[in-house]
């Protein structure tokens, strides 16, 4: 666990940006401080899976700040 500080996101921030550039992904359940590009640079297929929660009207029913935060 690290300390939450402005420097530690900013290492975090860098080490997301490293492991994107790799083709890598962050753990999507884990998550707590993901950015919205980051997920879309880690997730290729997200707009099917926004696309299915829309039909189906899930994007209304289940939410989460996460959701939220992440345009899910």
């Amino acid at each position: 666990d690290f300390a939450v500080k402005p420097e530690t996101l900013a290492l975090m921030d860098r080490l997301d940006a490293i492991t994107a550039e790799h083709g890598g992904r962050l753990y999507l359940t884990k998550d707590s401080r993901m950015s919205r590009d980051m997920l879309e640079r880690g997730y290729p297929r997200l707009d099917d899976f926004r696309r299915v929660r829309r039909e189906y009207g899930l994007d209304a029913r289940f939410q989460s700040l996460q959701s939220q935060r992440l345009e899910l």
